[in-house]
């Protein structure tokens, strides 16, 4: 139906609907309101295959005072704008867009529509405001849709199409604040499952735009987006997310050249953050391909968060799984944790060690350094 999550191909959904639709049409003794039903299921159908030729000629054949005109109208409106998203200029109040507003604009004139009809028909107006670059005007129209509609799967939808409006604005605490709300009235996932857009598209929806406020660099911003990821998100996207984030962050203060004072606590502070994230992340995707490369990330971020006993103890993690080539970058910082928390013996050690098991290593000048700044 045209609420139902699609799982099949879209082909073979077309042939399994059309078997069902193509006999109810033939039937005899027909009502007009059974006449209506078919025709909006045929929209329906075509809307889901793209085949939008075939839609005005069924939309014109259901009369303003059928019950079923409302969702017909819907239909046909949301294909318009799917039209103009495939084929038009972004951000643009086009002719095609115009059009589909005015549909939308006609559901409130209707009566007896369906108060889901009317949720989407409203859904649809924000989505269309976005589309033409009225973003403040989708906001707006977005955010009524949310509070309204706190257990309906429109809720979850109008918030994520509201939060990318925000974002493309630059309102950083009206986004954390719309995701906020969003997670405290998220209930269980499968209450807001739709076929416009599934959970696990509101999943990727969700993570892409904390990416983009990564590309936006704002940090403290990114932070609390990841926080505050709802139910729909698993551990796994949070720890990933968190430890790129703070990552990022804190190497970014880091060439800023922030060593002193509150910016150097910030700093220390985000590094050991990303260092936690990334370690619980590698104990729970050790299968990784990635695996040996996060495990490094977290032994530098631990160290550069001064948590020199915590990156020594990946680096042990890290030596039993190395091959004896790529020991030298964990002995070498190892000399590292052991100069930075005073023990000069184990650190002159370590560094011997690195030139009697790796004699050929690129890193001998740097290891030769460190062992000079000790002495």
């Amino acid at each position: 139906s045209f609420d139902r999550p699609h799982k099949q191909p879209r082909r073979e959904r077309f042939l399994a609907e059309m078997e069902i639709v193509v006999p109810w049409a033939a039937l005899s003794a027909l009502t007009p309101n059974d006449l209506d039903r078919i025709a909006t299921k045929r929209m329906e159908i075509y809307c889901e295959q793209r085949d939008y030729d075939q839609l005005e000629p069924l939309l014109r054949s259901i009369s303003f005072e059928s019950p079923m005109r409302g969702q017909a109208t819907l239909i046909y409106a949301r294909c318009l704008r799917l039209q103009s998203a495939a084929s038009e200029p972004k951000m643009e109040p086009t002719e095609k867009r115009k059009q589909a507003m005015e549909y939308l604009n006609e559901i409130d004139s209707l009566r007896d529509v369906p108060s889901d009809i009317r949720r989407r028909a409203m859904l649809e107006q924000g989505l269309l405001y976005r589309d033409s670059g009225a973003l403040k005007q989708a906001g707006s129209s977005l955010s009524s849709l949310r509070l309204s509609s706190p257990f309906e799967p429109e809720f979850m939808i109008a918030g994520i199409e509201e939060i990318d409006a925000l974002i493309d604005l630059g309102l950083h605490a009206e986004t954390i604040a719309t995701l906020e709300q969003l997670k405290k009235s998220f209930s269980e996932p499968k209450w807001y499952e739709n076929c416009w857009m599934p959970i696990e598209n509101m999943r990727l929806r969700l993570l892409a735009s904390a990416n983009r406020l990564l590309e936006q660099e704002v940090f403290a911003e990114c932070v609390r987006f990841v926080t505050n990821l709802p139910s729909g998100c698993s551990e796994v996207d949070r720890l990933r997310l968190d430890a790129v984030v703070n990552d990022r962050w804190a190497r970014k203060l880091q060439q800023e050249g922030n060593t002193e004072g509150s910016d150097a606590e910030l700093m220390e502070k985000t590094f050991r953050r990303a260092a936690r994230s990334i370690e619980r992340l590698s104990q729970i995707d050790m299968r990784s391909p990635s695996y040996m490369e996060r495990l490094w990330l977290g032994i530098e971020d631990y160290h550069y968060g001064n948590e020199f006993a915590d990156s020594d103890r990946l680096i042990e993690r890290y030596l039993d799984l190395a091959p004896r080539l790529d020991r030298s970058s964990p002995l070498l910082m190892r000399a590292k944790n052991h100069a930075a928390s005073g023990d000069i013996k184990s650190a002159l050690e370590t560094i011997d060690k690195l030139f009697l098991t790796n004699p050929d290593s690129p890193l001998l000048p740097d290891a030769k350094l460190t062992a000079a700044r000790i002495h």
